[in-house]
């Protein structure tokens, strides 16, 4: 398999990096051993083991896919099969050494002890180097200030997703509020009180919060309060099961509802719209659009889409694929006699009313036109679902 001139650049560089390591760590081991003073008789075996034990290590390096792995992925578990790589070449080395000990005598094996931990802290110290110093430089030009609240295990991976750049904040402090936890390190952030989080912000001007805490609702509720309080006013929560991009997310209302939200009955509502001509106002709106895509889901044997913008009603027809089941039609449900109309034409059995002004402080510019459209529509549309005989509304 050929590879990328990334690639091929980083394999040779860490190739000759590891050939370079093991000749020197043997070379090391020697010296140590004989405490600075090789005899001579002994720089034979020096030269056919270091020879030996490169070839070997290289060998597993491959085999164990070391040379995969770029700079800043060299972690925990590549550590791991570096020291696996290490102990299974000193192994096969021994094995060597004993099937042909007449060529590498004199030879103190004590060497193969000393050489595989010197060579696996040269070789992962080489590995790890970038890592280290990449994660002391903090680029925050383009980055928001914020606070991370809770000194657990989450926040090593909120403080990594900033150095990653997954999560667009850099942080300015980590508080807590548990008394034992304060003036202790997380990473290289000492845990300040929540008391300080004012000065905090003074000082760097956060407002985000980003909550690395498990919380019961009740419990999240006093905390989001708090902080809003402080005057931190964007307050995001931080979850391992969302995929990186969503890691950070706002608190929801659901977040802080003592009662988690049901999941749908969904065969009750099959039954409740399959087979049925179903009339949806608002229809393009954004719950109108979606309940139009749900009827469609669960079966309606028609939808008749009534929606007065023609941008809208044409958005909604293409998102559900033009489906032959759609009737479009482009009225204002404040105008009774086209209304009755399509009640007169398709008698609907599940009237949905989504065609409401429901922005608050646009209705309170526009009193008149939010009475007209929210009241007298409303009207209409009971009005008409129980002449024509609507079973639900």
């Amino acid at each position: 398999m050929l590879l990328k001139p990334t690639k091929f650049s980083r394999f040779a560089f860490f190739l000759l990096g590891d050939i370079f390591i093991s000749i020197l760590s043997v070379y090391i081991a020697f010296l140590l051993r004989f405490s600075g003073d090789i005899p001579n008789e002994f720089y034979k075996g020096a030269l056919l083991s270091a020879s030996s034990l490169t070839a070997i290590k290289i060998f597993y390096f491959w085999f164990l896919r070391i040379y995969l792995v770029p700079w800043r992925f060299f972690g925990l578990y590549e550590a791991r099969k570096l020291f696996y790589a290490h102990v299974m070449a000193a192994l096969t080395f021994l094995i060597l050494f004993f099937l042909a000990s007449k060529v590498f005598n004199p030879f103190p094996r004590s060497v193969i002890i000393i050489d595989a931990a010197i060579s696996f802290i040269l070789i992962g110290g080489i590995r790890i180097s970038k890592r280290m110093f990449l994660s002391e430089k903090k680029n925050i030009t383009n980055n928001e200030p914020c606070i991370v609240v809770g000194a657990t295990s989450k926040t090593f991976h909120v403080l990594k997703g900033m150095r990653q750049k997954y999560i667009n904040y850099y942080p300015v402090g980590v508080v807590d509020g548990r008394p034992e936890l304060v003036g202790t390190y997380c990473e290289n952030y000492v845990v300040r009180a929540k008391s300080e989080i004012p000065q905090m912000i003074k000082d760097s001007g956060a407002k985000t919060a980003i909550i690395a805490l498990a919380l019961y609702p009740d419990e999240l509720k006093q905390l989001y309060d708090e902080l809003f309080a402080y005057g931190l006013k964007d307050i995001k929560l931080f979850s391992l099961l969302e995929d990186e991009s969503k890691k950070i997310r706002d608190v929801s209302i659901e977040d802080l509802l003592a009662r988690k939200p049901k999941d749908l009955d969904t065969k009750a509502i099959e039954n409740f719209i399959k087979d049925k001509i179903v009339l949806v106002t608002g229809a393009g709106g954004t719950i109108g659009s979606e309940i139009c895509k749900q009827c469609l889901k669960f079966g309606a044997k028609r939808l008749i889409m009534v929606e007065h913008s023609e941008f809208n009603l044409y958005s909604i027809n293409e998102a559900t694929g033009a489906d032959a089941r759609n009737e479009l039609k482009m009225i204002n449900v404040v105008y009774r006699h086209e209304l009755e109309e399509v009640f007169a034409e398709f008698h609907p059995e599940v009237v949905v009313h989504a065609a409401a002004y429901k922005h608050v402080p646009l209705c309170e510019f526009n009193p008149h036109l939010a009475v007209k459209n929210n009241v007298i529509g409303t009207k209409n549309v009971i009005d008409l679902s129980k002449k024509y005989g609507a079973k639900k509304v």
